[in-house]
């Protein structure tokens, strides 16, 4: 058989990225190559890597996927504590992409910017493709090893959450809903720790709908531990977000959601787009409210409070630049994204007792509402109109749901 020369130059372009797509795994991998947790003990038992994921190639995102997971295991990332340092909350991350592979490159800064607010994460592999009941056997079996050996990795049991993305946001939920319910027979003692998460963050989770009804997968109670869900309302599985929130409300469990206008499906850590940048201190802050996180010092509120302020200081000044809104719409429309931007990004981050007493506070508030032309009388109507169209929207995430 003859190959042309286009033929080859194929075949090495394919080995290189499939060798690219395995240094790139290797090299992500290397600082936490002591930290892999296999779920299962069958395969605790053997040495063979075979099993733990295949690289697929770049589709030109920059992300790596891994597929074909016979035998599940857990990444840790743990939180940087000092010695002595009471037990951190821990988080089991769970990527995305459908159930036929997982995007692990887009969780991986999820975990660390987590470790950097000293929460302990475990990113989850678990079985694909085309796995669902295996994947849900998983993320039982996960919760559990990790509630046992809390005391291990200086861990609080109390304190034990599950965060996905896509589908893995819908396998947070499901168990979430489903902790009762064992999903496999017990293999070892480990198994006799609860799975059931003491906080839930579901990041544009998927299939959590049939239609307008509610997923039959979860069964909703006043029971369910906090939810948080983020998402985008032009993200295509965003009905089913809407859908779960409804009914886990109706049920009297606390959930709080940020449904972003724009944002789509698979959005970063760090997106570019405002106001969607601004969800993880949304969901920072969510974790403070609810105690998993607990607040720093009082002079970390006070260096907040200081940037807060120089912020301020300098919204004011960049929107008092821009005043003749009728002449450039557009330059007008950015200053009032960088005004709103810089005071939402250190305001959302603040502690609510540090936020809610200085008068800096009650400061912000006015001049919030002025910019919507709330009190504003002596602007023109095409002023008032220009500011209530570009800064209020803005501002919908900025008290808390």
């Amino acid at each position: 058989m003859k190959t042309t020369l286009s033929d080859r130059l194929i075949v090495l372009i394919l080995c290189g990225i499939a060798f690219w797509s395995t240094a790139v795994i290797a090299s992500a991998e290397e600082k936490y190559s002591g930290d892999i947790i296999k779920l299962w003990p069958k395969d605790v038992a053997s040495q063979d890597t075979k099993g733990m994921g295949t690289p697929k190639p770049d589709q030109g995102d920059g992300h790596i996927r891994l597929t074909d997971i016979t035998k599940p295991s857990m990444r840790y990332f743990p939180a940087q504590v000092k010695k002595g340092q009471e037990p951190v909350a821990a988080v089991i991350l769970c990527p995305g992409g459908g159930y036929m592979h997982l995007v692990i490159t887009k969780v991986t800064p999820i975990a660390e910017w987590l470790n950097d607010h000293g929460i302990s994460v475990f990113i989850l592999n678990y079985r694909t493709p085309k796995k669902r009941k295996d994947a849900y056997q998983d993320i039982q079996r996960a919760v559990r090893i990790v509630r046992s050996r809390a005391a291990e990795w200086n861990i609080d049991p109390s304190r034990i959450g599950v965060m996905g993305s896509s589908a893995g946001g819908h396998l947070s939920a499901r168990v979430s809903t489903g902790y009762a319910i064992p999903s496999y027979e017990a293999v070892d003692e480990l198994d006799g720790a609860s799975c059931k998460p003491d906080f839930t963050v579901l990041l544009y989770p998927a299939y959590m709908n049939k239609g307008e009804a509610l997923s039959e997968e979860f069964t909703v109670s006043n029971e369910l531990s906090p939810t948080l869900i983020i998402t985008a309302k032009d993200d295509g599985f965003f009905p089913g977000s809407e859908i779960y929130a409804k009914a886990l409300k109706e049920a009297g469990a606390s959930i709080r959601v940020h449904f972003f206008e724009k944002g789509g499906h698979g959005f970063s850590l760090r997106p570019k787009e405002y106001p969607l940048s601004t969800w993880p201190e949304l969901c920072l802050q969510w974790l403070r409210d609810k105690g998993i996180v607990e607040e720093g010092a009082e002079q970390e509120k006070v260096e907040r409070l200081q940037q807060l302020r120089e912020r301020y200081q300098q919204a004011r000044a960049t929107f008092a630049e821009t005043q003749d809104y009728r002449k450039d719409y557009r330059a007008s429309r950015e200053s009032a994204q960088q005004l709103v931007s810089a005071l939402l990004n250190h305001w959302i981050a603040l502690p609510e007792d540090a936020a809610e007493g200085p008068a800096l506070g009650q400061e912000i508030r006015t001049f919030f509402k002025d910019l919507a032309g709330n009190t504003l009388t002596e602007r023109s109507n095409i002023e008032k109109s220009f500011i209530a169209r570009t800064v209020w929207p803005l501002l919908a995430d900025l008290e808390p749901t």
